[in-house]
């Protein structure tokens, strides 16, 4: 058998492992199952009541812009169809726009502002011209890994994250949703 090292970092309870590539996609293990049986158990609900601008607007066949913000994972970083490898699963960003373009009429715009290797600090500091000055309709915001790869303080993580969702919303986009 073939072994392989993958970079970590240590943190406080002890390593988080982290690599760009196959690496981890040629590793893992899906496992499906097939019931005939009746599933009782929770079933996703729709959240339109926590969005209820970009929901109205979807409902009525209106345009939205959406910007995804954030670090590698909203890249889609790591996406089998990015990797090249089975089973090519669309990135995160793109399976959820999707999935709205199936469902409604409406003309969706994606803009993709997130860089790889960022923490919400840089999310802070580049705030304005990555996400305000697009006057989204919804926000995909995604920091954190990076911030527990680096140490960033737990308290910094939330201020951060705090001002990012006020920031998203400032100006003449009161209306964002986050």
């Amino acid at each position: 058998s073939i072994q392989q090292t993958y970079p970590s970092t240590k943190v406080e309870s002890g390593s988080i492992l982290f690599t760009e590539g196959a690496g981890i996609v040629m590793n893992q293990i899906c496992v499906t199952y097939e019931k005939e049986e009746k599933w009782f158990g929770a079933i996703p609900q729709k959240y339109g009541n926590k969005f209820t601008n970009t929901y109205r607007k979807l409902l009525a066949g209106e345009p939205i812009t959406i910007v995804a913000y954030g670090a590698s994972t909203m890249t889609g970083c790591n996406a089998s169809s990015i990797l090249g490898v089975e089973p090519f699963q669309e990135t995160f960003v793109e399976g959820f726009v999707n999935s709205l373009k199936a469902k409604y009429s409406s003309e969706i715009t994606l803009i993709n502002t997130a860089l790889g290797g960022t923490t919400s600090t840089w999310g802070v500091e580049n705030v304005e011209a990555r996400v305000q000055n697009y006057h989204p309709d919804l926000v995909l915001l995604e920091f954190g890994h990076n911030d527990a790869c680096w140490n960033i303080k737990v308290d910094t993580y939330i201020d951060n994250m705090d001002f990012l969702i006020r920031a998203c919303r400032a100006y003449d986009n009161k209306d964002a949703e986050v």
